[in-house]
């Protein structure tokens, strides 16, 4: 049973990323959130000490993440959606119905007030040294509604087209390469999201998001998945 309509998959291949909303129920993100905070809080009490980046906030009285791996382990939710399989048939059908393995899943913070810029990157740039070719889907799920003050995704239209080179940053954030440039360097889409909606990118779209100067938190989680037999790793 197909998951997208032929018009969303036209849409996709000619920007590089889709914007869906209310593609999971409220309720089952409600839940996701419940689990990310009680994640978060067991990280920051050292109960949890693994797949963790942290926001470099050295003025700031308490620790935030911002990225935490493995969100399926701390979130039955998410292992759950992973298991139903409508993401994955997503991530399948803008992939040209190749089949799929899962790569990785994890949540992305941006605390209120604190919550850092993401440098514009592409996820090629990171995951080019672990397949052979750059055949991979990022599916981002936001758990709080995302705007333009709390640091929305933000979508560079047709960059999939062509890759370019990412440089190496002195960040002590978690992105430590990426392109050059402040929120502004790119005339790109943002994407004002509610919870349930869903964003689609393939590995080359180039994306950013500006830091959270709200007061309103944003949680997102990203569902990662490549083509089979293209992880190097597991080629060996």
């Amino acid at each position: 049973m197909k998951v997208l309509t032929s018009e969303q998959i036209e849409t996709y291949n000619r920007q590089g990323f889709l914007f869906v909303k209310n593609f999971i129920p409220a309720d089952e993100v409600s839940k996701i959130k419940e689990e990310a905070l009680i994640a978060h809080e067991k990280c920051v009490s050292g109960e949890l000490n693994s797949g963790i980046t942290w926001e470099h906030l050295p003025d700031h009285p308490e620790k935030r993440i911002r990225q935490l791996m493995s969100s399926e382990v701390y979130s039955p939710t998410v292992g759950k959606l992973l298991t139903e399989g409508k993401i994955t048939r997503a991530c399948s059908e803008l992939l040209n119905n190749n089949e799929l393995e899962f790569f990785h899943s994890k949540l992305m913070f941006k605390s209120a007030g604190v919550g850092t810029f993401t440098p514009w990157h592409s996820d090629w740039g990171y995951w080019k040294n672990t397949f052979t070719e750059p055949t991979q889907m990022n599916c981002f799920l936001s758990i709080d509604p995302s705007t333009l003050k709390n640091g929305c995704i933000r979508y560079v239209s047709g960059s999939q087209k062509e890759f370019k080179e990412h440089t190496n940053f002195k960040n002590k954030g978690g992105f430590v390469i990426g392109l050059p440039g402040d929120i502004n360097e790119y005339d790109a889409i943002p994407i004002e999201m509610e919870p349930g909606d869903v964003t689609f990118h393939g590995s080359i779209t180039i994306h950013g998001s500006e830091a959270n100067t709200s007061e309103q938190s944003r949680i997102m989680n990203t569902f990662a998945f490549s083509t089979v037999n293209t992880n190097i790793n597991k080629l060996k």
